[in-house]
């Protein structure tokens, strides 16, 4: 529920003007505003029911029982991404339908709809495997929701900031909210304009980045607790 909640509530709050004024929105400026918002749905899925959860099966016992009866750790993964994965996909469709019964902007229900979706099967996945580090970092369960806390916030502030360095703006994109956002910018561009080059490249490096992160740390995992009991 906080997943999709605080989305909305901060939705509401930041565009009060279209109730106290006359003020109407594009369906440019509906689907690319629309980016903040998959971005902080996306990641806080991705941490607290995925990541979270699959550190809590892990420190209760619970993977330990899954993998014996599966022989894999690699399908307990799989399974757990892809039913969050559809958890996060009602999340962004009913974020959606919020967003456009709030602009009265129903016909556009459709163009949101195919943005988000695209970009929750592009980006999402990479990061998911990106985050998988988590699983290897020795910290008590009660410490990695301030660390999931952390990240957000963190991703959040860094998101506006831009240097002329090309290789330091590489280095900033591969935080997870500026990661998602420019990410969904490019396929609103490959969708409705034309692709910025750029963009793309450094968007595909972080992308084999996070594949190859996840891939090493997913054969480091130790499906039991890395806590003696």
């Amino acid at each position: 529920m906080f997943n999709i909640i605080f989305p909305v509530i901060y939705f509401a709050i930041s565009n009060d003007a279209v109730f106290t004024s006359n003020y109407t929105v594009s369906k440019n400026q509906l689907i690319s505003g629309s980016a903040y918002y998959f971005s902080c749905i996306a990641l806080t899925t991705i941490l607290n029911s995925v990541i979270l959860a699959m550190i809590e099966y892990r420190d209760y016992g619970y993977y330990k029982i899954i993998y014996m009866v599966s022989n894999s750790k690699y399908l307990v993964l799989i399974s757990q991404f892809l039913s969050q994965w559809t958890f996060l996909i009602v999340e962004l469709f009913l974020f959606n339908l919020i967003t456009t019964l709030f602009f009265r902007l129903f016909a556009y229900l459709g163009y949101l709809l195919v943005t988000t979706t695209i970009a929750a099967i592009v980006l999402v996945l990479p990061l998911t495997m990106g985050l998988y580090f988590l699983l290897t970092v020795k910290l008590k369960l009660q410490t990695y929701s301030i660390v999931n806390t952390l990240i957000v916030f963190g991703s959040f502030m860094l998101v506006t900031v831009e240097t002329k360095n090309n290789l330091l703006n590489l280095l900033l994109l591969c935080t997870p909210i500026k990661y998602l956002m420019t990410g969904y910018e490019v396929i609103m561009q490959f969708l409705f304009y034309k692709v910025n080059l750029n963009a793309l490249i450094n968007l595909l490096i972080v992308i084999v980045f996070y594949v190859l992160l996840g891939i090493i740390f997913i054969a480091k995992q130790n499906i039991s607790t890395i806590f003696e009991k």
